[in-house]
């Protein structure tokens, strides 16, 4: 699967490419968390929103997995029914 810039998530120094994001969950203190598929790792990871800002301040709204992810099916509903409680 091809995976662009914009599905990039920098930590620190190092640079993480995003092949899918397969689901999202709220957790306590109404924190939505998605659970991401790595590229080069086998184990998907549960990460919060604020793992996608991009750097020149973009918030994980506008990161281009979570934009494809929100648009597939009712995501986008359920998010929105997450986001405001």
């Amino acid at each position: 699967m091809a995976t662009s810039p914009a599905n990039d998530v920098a930590e620190d120094s190092q640079q993480y490419q995003i092949l899918k994001i397969h689901s999202m969950q709220i957790e306590e203190a109404s924190c939505i968390k998605f659970l991401v598929e790595w590229n080069g790792y086998e184990e998907k990871t549960w990460e919060p929103i604020e793992c996608f800002e991009g750097v020149g301040g973009e918030s994980g709204e506008q990161n281009a997995a979570i934009r494809k992810f929100l648009g597939e099916g009712s995501n986008s509903v359920k998010y929105r029914k997450m986001k405001n409680g």
